[in-house]
């Protein structure tokens, strides 16, 4: 499942209280992907998505369902982001397609090749420790985080507009914790 998928995946999601269980995640996902993945596969990537987001698997009734918890959610990620910089990324803006082009180091080299970006991605060897990911992708707010939450083990070389945003946005992350005043 490509990234894209599982964060249409985390989208349909509800907020606490309500739930919603695996089988009709499966039917949504297909009605918004095409994409018809077996239950087992919707069940890992939910697995998965859970070690990272603030998802709740409830197992006290059938069929079992997820949920974000309580004061979590997509939403709740992205009002937590309104205090960084507006997004002017020139020509292209959020829900546009980019060309992304950015170093990654090679600890994620697995994952992202296996849970692609993008598809017709190309990952090239850089040195020892890098490679290179050059794919067109939808600039989205979860891509944005996602990139962020990769921290110092992606720097991000294209489109030079995303490169000055997310250097904004982690100095002025950075200022948070080391603010001399």
């Amino acid at each position: 499942m490509q990234i894209e998928q599982q964060w249409q995946l985390l989208n349909l999601i509800p907020q606490y209280p309500d739930k919603i269980h695996s089988t009709l995640l499966k039917q949504k996902l297909f009605e918004n992907t095409g994409k018809d993945y077996s239950l087992r596969t919707i069940q890992r990537e939910l697995q998965k998505l859970a070690k990272v987001f603030d998802l709740e698997f409830d197992q006290q009734h059938k069929p079992y369902a997820w949920r974000w918890k309580q004061g979590e959610g997509l939403q709740a990620k992205q009002s937590a982001t309104s205090g960084l910089p507006k997004i002017d990324l020139g020509l292209a803006s959020l829900n546009e397609t980019i060309a992304l082009e950015a170093y990654f180091y090679h600890d994620l080299k697995d994952s992202i090749m296996q849970t692609p970006l993008a598809s017709g991605q190309k990952i090239t060897d850089y040195d020892e420790q890098w490679f290179v990911l050059q794919a067109d992708i939808v600039l989205n707010q979860q891509l944005i985080q996602w990139l962020l939450a990769c921290g110092d083990r992606v720097e991000v070389i294209a489109p030079e507009s995303l490169r000055n945003w997310l250097a904004t946005a982690i100095a002025n992350s950075y200022g948070y914790y080391f603010d001399e005043s």
